[in-house]
């Protein structure tokens, strides 16, 4: 009976460990990554980043964030996307680099506007940061594998009001993959520059 007693002790732990671990996974990770990003754009930009859903799967690494956005300094939205969907594999723990199955951003969204004082209103996005000291010695680029990485029905406005009047511009659609994308063996410049040429030949 004792022997009974220890086995049904052993599983109720083991229940409670991954009952604990689900619940912190499935709930205290959207809570707490909501929080944490919407304190941050309060913190340095002094606007509210709105957030729809979060779901994160503790057990099979996958995080979705649906509808986000992020307002410019005239409220109008300056960054969105409508889900960002980032699939991370178990490979990242003996790779000692973050590995990814696939990161697909879908309906990404970027206004772009040259200000009439000729500031970008992206470049707000430095601001509230100290400056970072210049590095000391040119180091290797973080390692990072992407099995795919896809964005899917992007669009660009662009609108300069250092003209009279002001000119205003749409790049739409914009989308393309990339396959197996690494940073040990090459940049992440070359595989930019690639995506862009691929995007211009479409």
């Amino acid at each position: 009976m004792g022997r009974h007693r220890r086995y049904f002790i052993a599983v109720a732990i083991v229940a409670i460990l991954v009952g604990g671990y689900a619940l912190a996974g499935f709930v205290g990770v959207p809570h707490f990554a909501r929080q944490a990003a919407q304190q941050f754009v309060r913190t340095h930009y002094a606007r509210v980043l709105s957030i729809g859903e979060i779901h994160f799967n503790p057990f099979t690494f996958r995080l979705d964030i649906v509808h986000l956005a992020l307002p410019d300094a005239d409220g109008q939205t300056m960054l969105a996307f409508e889900r960002l969907h980032v699939d991370l594999q178990l490979a990242t723990l003996w790779r000692f680099a973050p590995s990814f199955r696939e990161i697909v951003l879908q309906q990404p969204y970027i206004r772009a506007v040259l200000r009439a004082d000729g500031a970008l209103n992206l470049a707000d996005l430095g601001k509230g940061f100290a400056p970072s000291p210049p590095p000391r010695a040119k180091s290797a680029p973080m390692r990072l594998y992407v099995r795919r990485f896809a964005v899917i029905t992007g669009a660009t406005s662009f609108k300069d009001r250092t003209r009279s009047p002001a000119f205003h511009a749409d790049l739409k659609p914009v989308a393309f993959e990339l396959h197996d994308f690494s940073t040990t063996a090459r940049t992440a410049n070359d595989y930019a520059l690639e995506a862009l040429a691929f995007g211009r030949g479409r």
